[in-house]
């Protein structure tokens, strides 16, 4: 009896062996155990791991994140290529060395950008017009300044001066939404001028409804805004003015 519960005992009981067998095995389970991690099942060292990697708090995930947002950043600029129309955050965002401080917050108030002169602010330092009124943009005679290749509303583009008269000036201009040349009559900065140059768009405008098939030889008005305080009145292109008109017939 006393030899048969010695064997039993040695059957349940582990030698000293098998105990560090199990401890190993419990601790290398422990180890590997599994847990939920953002809906994926992992392992605590490869969380622990991943989170020393990606953590913000940690040095290195500092490091990475900042890499990739460099990174980022350097691949938008490389992939941005200038090409009109744009939006015009777009255009503060990747054009603003080339803007006007004025014009960064001007451009914000229209629905697409059509045109700017890159050209030409690429190639001379950008500086406000040196007029003595509105913020630099007029003349003593409240006249719009511009030159060449200047823009009117991120969108005409200024071929040349045509005309000018009491009321302002006509210039030459492309249209870069329609892709065609109109003429631009800019009134002058003034009241009386902005009331009178209303009634003239609303005659015109009736004029042009009178005559839907072009019989009657009338200069046909297209659109109306504003523009940095200046009433715009955009025309057909004609090959000449009224004056000279008359003035080749001898009239």
């Amino acid at each position: 009896m006393m030899q048969r519960s010695y064997q039993q005992v040695e059957m349940v009981i582990p030698n000293q062996s098998q105990r560090n067998t199990v401890v190993a095995e419990s601790t290398t389970r422990n180890k590997n155990m599994l847990v939920k991690n953002g809906g994926q099942t992992e392992s605590k060292e490869l969380a622990a791991e991943n989170r020393h990697r990606i953590s913000p708090k940690g040095h290195s995930g500092m490091d990475i994140m900042s890499t990739m947002a460099a990174n980022s950043g350097l691949d938008e600029k490389k992939e941005f290529k200038i090409s009109f129309p744009m939006e015009p955050r777009e255009a503060v965002v990747h054009l603003s060395k080339y803007l006007l401080d004025m014009e960064k917050t001007e451009i914000l108030e229209y629905d697409i950008v059509h045109f700017l002169n890159l050209l030409e602010r690429k190639a001379k330092p950008m500086v406000t017009p040196d007029g003595p009124e509105n913020g630099g943009f007029d003349n003593d005679k409240g006249e719009y300044i511009c030159e060449v290749h200047d823009h009117i509303a991120y969108r005409f583009e200024v071929n040349k001066r045509i005309g000018k008269g009491s009321f302002g000036q006509v210039f030459k201009c492309y249209d870069h939404k329609k892709k065609e040349f109109t003429a631009l009559k800019i009134l002058r900065n003034k009241k009386r001028l902005y009331k009178q140059g209303l009634i003239e768009a609303k005659i015109l405008e009736t004029l042009r409804e009178g005559d839907p098939d072009d019989k009657k030889n009338i200069v046909r008005i297209k659109e109306t805004f504003v523009f940095r305080k200046h009433l715009i009145l955009t025309f057909e292109m004609l090959s000449m003015n009224l004056y000279e008109f008359i003035k080749m017939n001898n009239f």
